[in-house]
């Protein structure tokens, strides 16, 4: 249970960096392998590869829709029972 509180907590500060649309804070934990893909048949969709190219993306993305707010609903946690919040 202790794993759902990190991630949660994780996850909302994530969130609250990208209203901000501090990317630096939002960026700080990711790997530098780390891997977003946007859906879709646009031209923003696409796998972005490296902390470099999401970050990039990110702050595209931004400056596209600079009054941009996420509001987070829900989340799921596969393993409750993971202790480092991690999963």
């Amino acid at each position: 249970m202790i794993g759902v509180f990190l991630a949660r907590r994780a996850i909302a500060g994530a969130y609250d960096a990208m209203n901000r649309h501090d990317l630096s804070t939002f960026m700080a934990s990711w790997r530098d392998h780390g891997v977003f893909i946007y859906p879709g048949d646009i031209p923003e969709s696409g796998t972005y590869e490296g902390r470099d190219a999401v970050e990039a993306w990110f702050d595209h993305f931004f400056e596209q829709f600079p009054e941009i707010r996420f509001e987070l609903q829900d989340l799921c946690v596969r393993d409750i029972f993971d202790l480092a919040g991690n999963k």
